[in-house]
């Protein structure tokens, strides 16, 4: 298992490049950013890459919680297939241990060395408890809004020269549904998780361009 706590932000003023889809992970866009990191309550703030929530509740697991990716091995570059240079498609991701009592489960995967600070690729919520997620799982869960401002998964998409970024992929199981509207933000999504988590782990890879 990895695990990594809390979220980090690298500024780094970089030019946009090309695009997710349609645009870079950008470094002045139209919308305000996204908030920079999760605090408080909601999420621990330390140096390493990752969104973590305290309140975690109820009994463990028997089996150790773990998440696994065909595409993301961790600590090493991301399958082009799942980035803006590739076919800008949602990776697989396997997870094991899932606790009993189980009602649903979250998806985020963010960047936390772009420009403007974190950039949310994508944000799924009350996920059917499942220990398998399809690559390209279009149907799956609620969708929240990435920074984009888009309710859709934004594949990894660098500024070109900006070096290796970080890409975190957390999966949280929730013993509640979180009911929410789709469009919400991670920020929301996270505020809601609190004393709901039963478990979460994350898989970090890199990518650049």
């Amino acid at each position: 298992m990895k695990r990594i706590g809390g979220l980090v932000i690298v500024i780094g003023l970089i030019s946009a490049a090309c695009s997710s889809g349609s645009e870079t992970e950008q470094t002045s866009p139209a919308e305000p950013p996204p908030s920079p990191t999760t605090t408080v309550a909601r999420a621990t703030t330390t140096a390493a890459p990752t969104t973590t929530v305290s309140g975690t509740t109820g009994p463990p697991a028997v089996e150790e919680f773990t998440v696994t990716s065909d595409l993301i091995s961790e600590g090493e570059s991301l399958d082009v297939v799942i980035t803006c240079d590739g076919d800008d498609v949602s990776p697989p991701i396997d997870i094991s241990g899932i606790p009993a009592g189980t009602v649903s489960m979250v998806v985020i995967m963010e960047d936390p060395d772009a420009p403007i600070g974190v950039w949310d690729h994508w944000v799924v919520f009350d996920i059917e408890p499942t220990d398998s997620i399809s690559q390209d799982a279009t149907d799956l869960g609620v969708l929240g809004t990435n920074s984009w401002g888009d309710a859709r998964y934004g594949g990894p998409c660098p500024p070109t020269g900006s070096g290796p970024h970080r890409y975190v992929s957390t999966v949280f199981a929730l013993n509640v549904l979180l009911g929410l509207d789709q469009g919400s933000t991670k920020d929301q999504i996270l505020d809601a998780l609190v004393g709901n988590v039963l478990a979460q782990d994350s898989l970090m890879g890199t990518f650049e361009r």
